[in-house]
């Protein structure tokens, strides 16, 4: 990780751990753009085109089971092939380990159904289909 990077990280979780817990306290209030675009300038340092990524609305994939797109913190496509996808969650309270195995389902099943619907376009030859998951 870059230094830039670990530092945002840092920041946020300090300043997490500064709030006051509300369980019900959506994602959308712990903002992360700060650590999003950390993380999209260290994968430039390390020679991904920023031309590749997209961020915010327009980081989003084929798939969410059929009904429309699937959003992402990140995502890196180049020629309209993705290369990769980001997604930051974050798990504060008492059922974090709960929570943990819920995200890991969750982010499998949006991978699975990205991967099924990039199977209905075929890749171009000599393009190797990415993996997701």
């Amino acid at each position: 990780m870059t230094e830039a990077l670990m530092d945002e990280v840092r920041k946020y979780w300090v300043d997490a751990n500064n709030r006051s817990y509300d369980p019900l306290q959506s994602r959308a209030r712990w903002n992360l753009t700060a650590v999003i675009n950390a993380t999209v300038n260290a994968l430039v340092e390390r020679g991904i085109d920023r031309s590749w990524v997209q961020v915010g609305r327009d980081a989003y994939l084929p798939g969410s089971f059929g009904l429309g797109s699937t959003h992402w913190d990140i995502v890196i496509a180049k020629d309209e092939t993705p290369l990769g996808a980001i997604e930051f969650t974050t798990l504060p309270g008492l059922s974090a380990s709960k929570n943990l195995a819920n995200r890991i389902h969750d982010l499998t099943s949006r991978a699975v159904s990205v991967r099924s619907q990039r199977a209905l376009s075929p890749v171009p030859d000599g393009v190797v289909s990415p993996v997701r998951g």
